[in-house]
Formats: C-alpha cells, sequence, structure tokens
C-alpha cells in the first residue's frame, strides 16, 4: 500500500528537491518466494515481507489499483529503507543491503537532517556523517 511524503517528514527526513526520484512509503502487502543467486543457485534474503514498512523511489514499479486501494508492485532491490511504527525515524529505520543514511551539514536557510541520497547525486554535498549502515550485499552463498 502507498502513503503519501512530503519533502520533510516530521522526523527530520530529508528529502531533496534536486533528486529526480522522491522517496515514497509504503507497507509490504505480499512479497514473492525471493530470487536466486545466477551463478550458485542459493536463494537470496529479501529486504522486507508482509508488514514491513518500507521507503522506495517513486518512479519505481509499477502503479496498480486493487480493491479501491493504491498500491505498487516493486522489487526487493527498490527498497531504500525499512522501518518499524508509523513514522520513520533515525532510531526505527534499518538501511537494506549496501545502502548508507547521512546526515547532512547544516547550511543557511535549511534545516539539519538526514537525507535519502539519489542514486546519481548532484554533487551539491560531498560530506556528511554516517548514521546508519546497511548489512552489506550477499555473497553468492547467501550470507
Amino acid at each position: 500500500k502507498v502513503k503519501d511524503t512530503t519533502s520533510v517528514t516530521k522526523s527530520g527526513f530529508i528529502i531533496p528537491d534536486s533528486a529526480k526520484e522522491r522517496p515514497n512509503e509504503g507497507t509490504v502487502v505480499s512479497a514473492g518466494a525471493g530470487k536466486f543467486h545466477p551463478d550458485t543457485g542459493v536463494k537470496l534474503q529479501m529486504s522486507a515481507e508482509p508488514g514491513t514498512n518500507v521507503l522506495y523511489g517513486k518512479y519505481d514499479g509499477s502503479e496498480m489499483s486493487y480493491n479501491d486501494m493504491n498500491h505498487q508492485m516493486i522489487k526487493d532491490d527498490d527498497i531504500l529503507l525499512t522501518y518499524s511504527g508509523s513514522e520513520a525515524t533515525l532510531e526505527n529505520v534499518q538501511c537494506v543491503k549496501d545502502l548508507v543514511l547521512i546526515k547532512l551539514p547544516r547550511e543557511e536557510n535549511k534545516p539539519s537532517g538526514l537525507i535519502l541520497a539519489p542514486k546519481k547525486a548532484d554533487n551539491k554535498y560531498n560530506y556528511g556523517t554516517v548514521v546508519k549502515v546497511g548489512p552489506g550485499k550477499q555473497a553468492s552463498n547467501g550470507v
């Protein structure tokens, strides 16, 4: 299910206007069985399961309506963060795979907060403080 987001969340996550993709939030309703490593055939771990709250890119996946509700069909690789509770906060978010959450330096007339950097950054910020790190990519043996 899709949850609307703003450019700055209540908990201080900043989603830059310069980003081509604005992350959306939602709750995983259903998930497939997962995928297998192409070389070893080992089943890889999924980033989320039904009931998990996630942030994902706005243009990821395909929109669909089911039972008069908006849904987004996305791939596991499209998930940026997972979190518990009704709002993503620094305390409850978890980075997935090899993603990193960075606290940006304070600029004049701009709020200090956390940023979800787009895949291709515009180099506006080239430094910050790492506040969360994902577990890393899975090896061919699934670990």
